[in-house]
């Protein structure tokens, strides 16, 4: 009988130590007018994970390893968010892509990076209209140079 309650706690405890390699990550994207993005790519190292629903809401399962989630959408700047393991709920901003055809790589980079530095107050935006339910990000999200490309 001892073998038997031996036995099933071992059993237990490795479901418990190997069943944190996991974790469960909910969130919505809208783009910088505050419209919330269905079907929207979560990608993983090039690999689509999810989509975001028609309210622009997804939920993922991750490996804990997973410190990066890029989100793309066609017309709108590709956005790679880096969040730690505390993280449970991303709530995403997604800008519009493109610049001035007749400007230089470097003013587009310049414009671009301005709008970028926008996305804090955006966050505001939402919370108060009571879209997202946090005023910042969970994550950090990535400025991509189209100069360091």
């Amino acid at each position: 009988m001892k073998k038997i309650v031996f036995i099933v706690l071992c059993i237990c405890l490795i479901q418990v130590c190997f069943g944190q390699k996991s974790t469960s990550i909910t969130g919505k994207v809208i783009d910088q007018d505050l419209n919330t993005l269905p079907g929207v790519e979560l990608r993983v190292s090039d690999s689509l994970i999810a989509t975001t629903n028609l309210n622009g809401e997804f939920k993922i399962e991750l490996d804990r390893e997973v410190k990066k989630v890029t989100f793309m959408f066609a017309g709108l700047e590709q956005t790679p968010i880096v969040f730690d393991s505390e993280c449970k709920k991303l709530e995403i901003v997604m800008l519009y892509s493109g610049g001035d055809c007749f400007a230089t790589l470097k003013k587009n980079d310049k414009m671009r990076k301005k709008r970028f530095d926008k996305i804090p107050s955006i966050y505001k935006q939402a919370y108060e209209k009571g879209i997202f339910e946090y005023d910042k990000p969970c994550g950090e999200i990535q400025f991509i140079s189209w100069l360091k490309l």
